[in-house]
């Protein structure tokens, strides 16, 4: 069983942090997706000396003070103690007045630790909280997350909150067998003198194996809620972490819920395993259940935050693979009608994304690492390498034609969270699906060059490119991907168009039902115009569906039915 507790009822009154106060003013987010080599010991838990990410980590300090960021976040085991120490001695690496910095620590000896708080109180200007402390299990090292944040008499209060329950990994026996737990979990309440609308907290990684959504929702009744997810973490989409996060999108209404998760990059080692599914990522619900703005994904797709609609209803942010620093902006509760500017923000937008330059030893804005399209599909001349020099929204867009579930299901995560977006994928699991998409999107360029349209198409042959109307892309009823090469470009409308799509269907009964639900998505004018190539078991190859294209050579209809109630 945890406890919660409210952060105002164990410090002195305050006048407030950016994230519990309630106005229109976006929250500044600042986080680093560390990566390496750290060591995992049974005595001190996991923890890493390389000069390099001591440097990175006292250089992320610098850029937080630096950008006014008002939520600092690292994830679990990767702050350093040394610079710890560093910041708390030094006032002029505090965290700015109403911010809140949440430090996922590298790992301490019990005893070590229990030195650290009594050096850190000795300090004179420091107010450090024990509650969850003395609230440990006595094994060999604690996981904390360390909270900063200055209080209104100029001190700095160092609230420590530890994992209630270790992690269950195979490759982690450190956990199981030495870690210190504790039960008692902040809640951050501390809204000034404005209206009492915002929650946050913290957990750590295994912690949501333990900790009840439900009462967590129960502790924060009527409030908006922002959980931050601290991860070290080899598989971050696993089931249970997904129910956990689902309960709160799927069970809560009439409140916002969101949930930052932040695990190591890829290509971090320990013990020999490398952990390539990073999956950090921001989570918030869309009461539309619809895409969000075309523009709000090109910002953040520029800066190394990608998008993905889950079950139609939850919005999911995650960010490039890589190691880098990131900040972005998120919004919280306000009361509308209040006295300040009542201004409803896009969220989250993504403002800078970093890099580290070891030669200058600091933090850099840079462009996201590339996820080059050429090393997964085939170009085939200009008239076939449309998706190589399209924006990433046509880009998305263009596939979805291809593979028939347009713009919606190609920004779609599957059930797992995982995303198959064939543009840019998440982790080694995404590519494996974006591998065998890619796969079958080369087949179908391959059959389009052979040309063996249906007679309804016969005009597209040497006379073809492929293509797609930027301007009507998210429009509810779909045009096609192949234009005709011989209408000048003011006439070039989609109308004229073809939609070819290659199905992951073998019998012609599948393939019949999938024409009649596409079709429901197409111009009724435009219905006789799709190609889809199936696997056809009979004959061994690939082959061109066309029964619709039949029944409107004998009556001309414009599928009033249904090809599959024709069929039955």
């Amino acid at each position: 069983m945890v406890d919660f507790t409210h952060v105002s009822d164990i410090i002195p009154s305050h006048s407030g942090l950016q994230v519990c106060i309630s106005d229109s003013k976006p929250v500044q987010v600042l986080q680093w997706q560390c990566q390496g080599e750290p060591t995992a010991d049974l005595e001190r838990g996991i923890y890493t000396t390389h000069p390099l990410h001591i440097e990175k980590a006292i250089e992320f300090v610098r850029l937080a003070i630096q950008t006014c960021s008002e939520l600092v976040l690292t994830p679990e085991y990767s702050f350093p103690s040394e610079v710890l120490d560093t910041v708390v001695g030094d006032r002029k690496l505090w965290p700015g007045k109403g911010s809140l910095w949440c430090l996922g620590m590298q790992g301490f000896a019990l005893q070590e630790f229990a030195e650290k708080l009594e050096r850190w109180t000795s300090t004179g200007h420091t107010l450090v909280i024990r509650d969850a402390f003395e609230r440990l299990t006595h094994r060999h090292f604690v996981d904390p997350l360390i909270y900063l944040f200055v209080l209104d008499d100029g001190r700095l209060c160092i609230l420590p909150q530890f994992k209630t329950i270790p992690m269950a990994d195979k490759w982690n026996e450190y956990e199981a067998k030495g870690l210190c737990t504790s039960d008692l979990i902040y809640v951050f309440d501390l809204c000034g003198n404005s209206h009492d609308q915002n929650r946050f907290l913290s957990i750590l990684c295994s912690d949501a194996l333990g900790v009840e959504p439900k009462d967590i929702l129960e502790f924060t009744e009527g409030k908006n809620l922002t959980i931050f997810h601290a991860q070290l973490n080899q598989e971050p989409r696993h089931k249970y972490f997904r129910a956990f996060r689902s309960y709160f999108f799927e069970r809560n209404t009439g409140r916002d819920v969101r949930i930052i998760t932040l695990n190591w990059a890829e290509g971090t080692v320990i013990d020999g395993l490398r952990f390539d599914k990073p999956w950090s990522a921001f989570y918030k619900k869309t009461l539309k259940g619809e895409l969000v703005e075309r523009s709000l994904r090109a910002v953040n797709h520029a800066k190394g935050t990608y998008y993905a609609l889950h079950n139609h209803y939850t919005e999911i942010w995650y960010s490039h693979r890589e190691e880098h620093c990131k900040r972005f902006d998120i919004n919280k509760g306000f009361q509308i009608g209040a006295s300040y500017a009542a201004t409803v923000h896009n969220e989250p937008v993504t403002q800078e994304y970093y890099l580290y330059n070891v030669a200058q030893r600091s933090w850099h804005p840079a462009p996201s690492g590339s996820q080059n399209l050429k090393d997964l599909i085939e170009g085939g001349g200009p008239d076939y390498d449309f998706p190589l020099r399209a924006n990433p929204h046509d880009c998305d867009a263009f596939f979805g034609l291809c593979f028939g579930h347009f713009l919606e299901g190609e920004l779609s995560a599957e059930d797992d969270e995982l995303v198959t977006r064939l543009l840019s994928g998440s982790d080694s699991e995404s590519d494996q699906k974006r591998f065998a998409k890619a796969a079958q999107y080369n087949r179908l360029i391959k059959l389009i060059k052979k040309q063996d349209f249906p007679q309804e198409l016969e005009n597209l042959i040497d006379n073809h490119f492929l293509h797609l109307d930027s301007p009507t892309a998210e429009e509810k009823l779909k045009y096609g991907n192949v234009f005709p090469k011989s209408l000048p470009p003011e006439q070039m409308h989609p109308v004229f168009s073809a939609l070819f799509i290659i199905s992951g269907y073998t019998s012609k009964e599948e393939v019949a039902k999938q024409v009649d639900e596409i079709s429901m998505k197409l111009h009724p004018s435009f219905r006789n115009r799709v190609v889809i190539y199936y696997f056809s078991p009979e004959s061994g190859k690939y082959e061109y569906f066309d029964e619709h294209l039949r029944q409107t050579r004998i009556d001309k209809a414009t599928f009033s039915k249904s090809l599959s109630s024709i069929k039955g």
